[in-house]
């Protein structure tokens, strides 16, 4: 970055003005970026040097994403700027999506009764089918320039601190981290490969070669430490199971009155002669 662009304030870090309320702690172009705003972001309980480092990546994050909007702005032709079309759509959208969650949002209108469950799952569930392989772990994903990846991994993989410093876990990684450090929820094995950027084809390995992984993609790193795996039939009044199922059936019931109600309104405008084909 050009020199005279950006004015990163030490200050920020060794304690502000005294006469300054909320002092600028970076500043691009015409845009400022408060102390305040950069404060609400780091979580409590943090040693200096984290702080540091996530003030310094926060801040860094903020510039290049101005630096990203004004090559937009410079780079684009008017033409290419203009949205209107996209946010008319978008708009309207939006506008069906929350007359379609009005007009369901009474749940009991699609309440599934017990006759109608159980002649779904007599119908379409195979018993073959309720075996599941699932796994309880802990998990981090974060950005790939996180300057905290490392103490992060450094207590994940450890097992001492991990139980210990459990706090300081979520103290890291505050509302911008996704995180899951639940020791005692099964999870199903299916759900963990489609959310982290590789595939456990062999389970036998999920607590060898696979218990603690380290991987990344093109944007995110992922710590991942399988705490145990069990393979298990399901059995077919399991309580996660029938919620599953309802859910799904209760779904389909709105996806139905939806279809009911669009066709509805379309015949009532042809009888009125509102329509012209």
């Amino acid at each position: 970055m050009k020199k005279g662009l950006i004015y990163l304030l030490l200050l920020f870090v060794i304690g502000s003005c005294k006469h300054e309320k909320d002092p600028i702690v970076a500043e691009f172009s015409h845009y400022r970026l408060y102390k305040s705003e950069v404060l609400k972001q780091i979580p409590d309980n943090l040693t200096e040097e984290e702080t540091k480092l996530l003030i310094d990546q926060f801040i860094q994050n903020w510039v290049e994403d101005k630096l990203l909007l004004q090559t937009a702005k410079s780079s684009l032709s008017l033409k290419e700027q203009n949205f209107t079309a996209e946010i008319n759509d978008l708009k309207k959208k939006l506008l069906i999506e929350k007359l379609f969650q009005k007009l369901t949002q009474d749940s009991t209108q699609f309440q599934v009764t017990e006759k109608e469950l159980n002649q779904f799952i007599e119908k379409f569930v195979d018993p073959a089918s309720r075996q599941k392989e699932y796994v309880r772990l802990n998990y981090i994903k974060f950005s790939k320039k996180s300057p905290v990846g490392k103490r992060l991994k450094e207590i994940l993989f450890n097992e001492e601190k991990r139980i210990t410093e459990k706090q300081q876990i979520v103290n890291l990684c505050a509302d911008t981290i996704e995180y899951y450090i639940d020791d005692q929820s099964w999870l199903l094995l299916d759900y963990i490969n489609q959310e982290f950027p590789f595939e456990i084809k062999d389970s036998e390995e999920i607590m060898g070669k696979y218990r603690m992984t380290d991987i990344s993609d093109e944007n995110y790193r992922y710590l991942i430490l399988f705490l145990e795996y069990k393979n298990r039939i399901v059995p077919i009044d399991d309580p996660q199971l029938i919620a599953q199922y309802r859910l799904m059936l209760q779904q389909q019931k709105k996806t139905q009155f939806i279809i009911h109600y669009k066709d509805s309104l379309y015949q009532a405008a042809i009888k009125k002669g509102e329509v012209i084909r």
